[in-house]
This record gives C-alpha cells, structure tokens and sequence, in this order.
C-alpha cells in the first residue's frame, strides 16, 4: 500500500533526471513534512497533557487536620520492602507559603522545627487516641 508522499516521492523521480535538480525540488517538501510532524507532535502533546493535568491539585489540609508523613530514608539493617512508608500521626498546627505545613506529633505534642510540603502528607480517615488542637501543647 502506498501512502501519499510514496506516491509523491515516485513521481517526482520519474520525473527528473538530474540528482541536483531533484535534491532542490525535495528538499522543501521534506521539510514541510517535518513541519506538519512537529506540529502535529505539539498538539497531541498539548492535549495530553491537559487532560493528565485536568485532574491533578495539591491537597489543601486545615489547622486542626491530623495526618501521616511519607519518610523516604531507609535505614541500615532495615528490609525496604518491609519499612513502613507512612509514620506516625501529626497534627497541622500552621499552613505556610507554597503547600508547606508546620506538623506537631499527636503521642509527643512536639512540635516539627521545619515545614514540610503537602507532597508528603496524607490525610488521616480513623480513630486514634491523639489529642485535638485545642489541647495546650508541652514544651
């Protein structure tokens, strides 16, 4: 089966005698066809990446929200496959610029030092024997 620039391509070799005057007559087709490729190649990617983007927020969380945090480090002597992922229950304490969260652990009531991105929180859904935020925090 021939598609359209096969067809187009053999006709012009039929055509033309002179390799230098063929090479001028393809190259401008050829490029219009690179052209028509790489726009097409920036519209499908245009559309795909509005609908993987249609979908996609960064989690809001209130003061007040318990969560668990995401630690990535795996420590020595410990099977990867068998660490737990999501630690600890914290409480969100403060909302900070850009998604950041300043946590407190429910057990300690110690306060995290630094933000921590919503990236790697996670909301809550049970029951746990924590203290809510109106409870006075130990220093």
């Amino acid at each position: 089966m021939r598609t359209p620039i096969d067809t187009s391509l053999i006709n012009d070799l039929c055509t033309s005698l002179n390799i230098d005057a063929y090479m001028q007559q393809m190259l401008p087709k050829i490029e219009l066809t690179r052209k028509i490729a790489r726009d097409n190649i920036h519209i499908c990617n245009d559309r795909m990446q509005f609908y993987y983007n249609q979908d996609t927020a960064y989690p809001s969380y209130v003061v007040g929200q318990k969560v668990l945090l995401y630690d990535p480090v795996t420590r020595k002597g410990v099977t990867k496959k068998l660490k737990r992922r999501w630690i600890d229950l914290f409480l969100v304490t403060d909302v900070g610029d850009g998604y950041t969260y300043k946590l407190r652990w429910c057990d300690t009531s110690q306060v995290i030092k630094a933000y921590v991105h919503s990236d790697r929180l996670r909301p809550f859904h049970g029951s746990h024997n924590a203290p809510d935020s109106s409870s006075p925090v130990l220093s």
